[in-house]
């Protein structure tokens, strides 16, 4: 590959709050801090949540979709590629991948489809089965971040390339002190416990509430503290459950969710019955601030976790086996701060953000020069 900036595309259904788009944006600003690679993001819906992209040299580009299905998308698509020649474009998602990567092979660019994002395989005819019939034989790379979610989409292994999350723990710096002031508020009790995610189906809140319930009849000694964002009726939901449970507070989103995490002492990530994870952003938080975690036990946390050293997974969400880790490490400081260490030198040793940034410039630099 000749000595010059790299034009990337990436392609993805919006920029709305979501591990799949944390990651993307990661990845975009790391390219571009160690790699001058100049960077453009297509949107097919004009949602921006992320108040940092705005520190980000990376140019946003919307082409909307009309309706659910606008075929005059290829021809926008088409006409702003041609116009920027990039030389690799990347999907972020089955959508994304549906509309790109026909138009990518059409002009002859490098494609890598990174529509896997978890570790469930799709049922057969549905639409996540569809996108992948459709948009794998188009691509070039097929990329992942765990192994576990290749084999489920049983990605062709000449195609195949995972690389896992990398985090940065710069990210732990950017207090706010408004966002401070809102949780640290509701800190009332000896212990705090902290579970992040989007409040959607994807995730078990109501094992979350549980579980406060359950510590508080048990012990009243946790804070139990939901942060995330979801629509309405998902938000009355964890409101209902915040009213039955004293020591239960949903805080909404929080931008510099990172730097509270030393208020905690430890994570929380329960994922709902017949759902999936992939490398959870919100565990590599937990685990970067030092913090064990209690997780469901999920093929894409197996990739983090190791049982008993830097976290604890549990079958089914057992509420009552929940209490009882919970408990074991809040009754042991020592085991607490031995877990929180490991925990922290998992992400230090594995889940470098530098590492993934050189991995996935080597996958780019790959497509190029074949």
């Amino acid at each position: 590959m000749e000595n010059r900036k790299l034009k990337l595309v990436m392609v993805t259904e919006n920029l709305g709050i979501g591990g799949k788009e944390r990651r993307m944006l990661e990845i975009a600003r790391g390219l571009i801090q160690f790699y001058n690679y100049q960077v453009t993001i297509i949107i097919l819906r004009d949602c921006i949540q992320y108040d940092y992209i705005k520190d980000i040299n990376v140019e946003v580009k919307v082409i909307k979709r009309k309706v659910k299905k606008d075929i005059t998308v290829y021809g926008r698509l088409y006409k702003y590629l041609k116009a920027h020649q990039p030389d690799v474009i990347q999907a972020w998602g089955g959508m994304s991948a549906f509309y790109a990567l026909p138009v990518a092979r059409f002009m002859g660019v490098p494609t890598v489809n990174s529509m896997i994002t978890n570790t469930k395989k799709p049922k057969v005819f549905s639409v996540l089965w569809l996108e992948k019939i459709l948009t794998f034989p188009l691509s070039d790379i097929i990329m992942s971040n765990t192994k576990a979610g290749l084999a489920t989409y049983s990605a062709p292994l000449g195609k195949s390339r995972f690389v896992h999350n990398g985090y940065d723990f710069a990210r732990h710096h950017r207090e706010i002190e408004e966002e401070k002031n809102r949780v640290t508020a509701q800190l009332k009790r000896k212990y705090k416990v902290v579970m992040i995610g989007a409040l959607s189906a994807r995730k078990d809140w109501a094992a979350f509430a549980n579980l406060a319930a359950y510590v508080e009849k048990e012990r009243g000694d946790v804070d139990f503290i939901g942060i995330g964002s979801g629509n309405e009726q998902q938000t009355a939901t964890c409101k209902d459950y915040e009213l039955m449970t004293p020591n239960l507070k949903f805080m909404g989103h929080i931008n510099a969710v990172e730097s509270l995490l030393k208020y905690f002492d430890l994570g929380i990530l329960f994922t709902a019955n017949g759902h999936s994870e992939g490398i959870s952003n919100s565990i590599l938080e937990y685990m970067a601030a030092g913090k064990p975690v209690i997780a469901t036990k999920a093929m894409g946390n197996d990739e983090i976790i190791e049982d008993g050293v830097n976290g604890f997974k549990i079958e089914d969400n057992n509420i009552t086996e929940a209490y009882k880790l919970l408990s074991r490490l809040l009754d042991n400081s020592e085991l607490l701060a031995a877990m929180g260490d490991e925990a922290q030198k998992t992400v230090n040793e594995k889940f470098a953000y530098k590492r993934m940034i050189d991995e996935m410039h080597h996958i780019y630099s790959e497509l190029i020069d074949s």
